[in-house]
């Protein structure tokens, strides 16, 4: 955190609009001795005139002036483009609080009376012009964190998408020798070649996650709507992980409940929030235990959601489960990789579908991800 004092306001430029020429010039004089930048107007028409040739960090505005008054000349200030983060500290001799409210309703950041505190009145411009110098360091701060972001996830897309041939063509060649298609391989060989698949698949899986991240940071993930047999894209997705699951002796029960026949949505992106929450649901649950998968609708709503058997979600976890790159404390239960990029990549999806994804404990034991998509939207 910035220090007040490491905060350097010298040379910072004030504008003194008065048309009392003692009451502008005594002021000014307070302020240049401070190492101000001090420019001064005698009515509210000549200082409006001077912004562009004088871009002021602060401005010293006394209310009761002939002709254009403060409280008029406040107003066109701010709806100048130069001024519209110009602190506007008013000077008057008015102590009631109808004209110090009104003030305010004007756009005033501050006010000093007449005849002139200098000290208080340094104290206040001074935490006005610093107060401006953090918010200047703020924007400045998060200009260039923005760019850091767009370059990083500019540098995943191009990393991801150069990365995934490749890949693809190491995961293929090593499904083939596995296979035996190539030729009979020794205990050893064949151990090697399912090894060099498996890491390939996980591999391939982290790239697209990444490539999928770099999508949705640059705002270009999009969704392509038809019509689509929801019911078909669960039930496939429930029957290739099946296979998955049978390796660590888990069960997968698929339930359908009176849903519609056809639900506006993509099907290419469904389908993979469904593999994600099947996929996480198999990492986090032990050996013999039962996953559900729940095909369901309401008036409004179509549902298909994930059930299992496994640890749950700590209590003081859950606003980490959809963070990019987020992680809980519960860990895979069969050594299993995960990114933390899944379920932020299915949060994305659903809400682009103008849906939603959502988990909660069960109240014997495991966690339950729901996904939900609008039954307004159904054909």
């Amino acid at each position: 955190m910035v220090q007040d004092e490491s905060i350097d306001i010298s040379n910072k430029v004030i504008l003194v609009i008065d048309d009392s020429p003692l009451d502008r010039k005594l002021i000014s004089k307070a302020l240049e001795r401070q190492n101000f930048k001090v420019f001064s107007a005698g009515s509210g028409e000549e200082g409006i005139s001077m912004i562009g040739s004088v871009l002021p960090d602060l401005i010293l505005l006394d209310i009761m002036m002939e002709g254009m008054d403060g409280l008029e000349t406040c107003e066109k200030l701010k709806e100048m483009p130069e001024c519209q983060n110009v602190a506007i500290i008013f000077m008057t001799g008015k102590t009631d609080s109808d004209s110090i409210l009104q003030a305010f309703s004007e756009g005033a950041s501050d006010y000093i009376t007449k005849p002139y505190r200098i000290k208080e009145a340094l104290a206040r411009i001074e935490t006005h012009l610093k107060v401006r110098s953090l918010l200047q360091q703020h924007k400045a701060f998060i200009q260039a964190l923005t760019k850091a972001n767009s370059e990083k996830s500019k540098f995943l897309g191009i990393a991801s998408h150069d990365l995934k041939n490749p890949l693809i063509s190491i995961n293929g060649l090593a499904s083939f020798l596995a296979s035996g298609k190539f030729g009979a391989l020794s205990a050893t060989q064949a151990e090697m070649a399912s090894s060099i698949y498996e890491a390939s698949e996980a591999m391939l899986a982290l790239v697209n996650d990444l490539f999928d991240v770099a999508l949705i940071e640059t705002g270009q993930l999009s969704v392509e709507i038809d019509e689509v047999d929801l019911y078909s894209v669960v039930k496939t997705s429930v029957n290739l992980y099946r296979v998955t699951a049978g390796k660590k002796d888990i069960e997968i029960e698929f339930i359908e409940r009176d849903i519609p026949a056809k639900v506006r949505c993509d099907k290419r992106q469904v389908r993979r929030v469904m593999d994600n929450l099947l996929s996480n649901a198999i990492k986090f649950s032990e050996p013999n235990t039962k996953i559900s998968v729940i095909l369901e609708s309401d008036k409004n709503w179509v549902f298909f959601r994930v059930a299992d058997e496994g640890p749950g979600i700590p209590e003081n976890e859950f606003d980490m489960l959809f963070g990019s790159f987020s992680k809980t404390s519960v860990k895979p239960t069969g050594g299993e990789t995960s990114t933390g990029l899944g379920l932020n990549i299915c949060k994305t999806v659903m809400q682009a579908h103008g849906g939603d994804i959502y988990a909660e404990n069960l109240p014997e034991k495991g966690a339950q991800f729901s996904v939900q998509l609008h039954k307004t939207a159904v054909c």
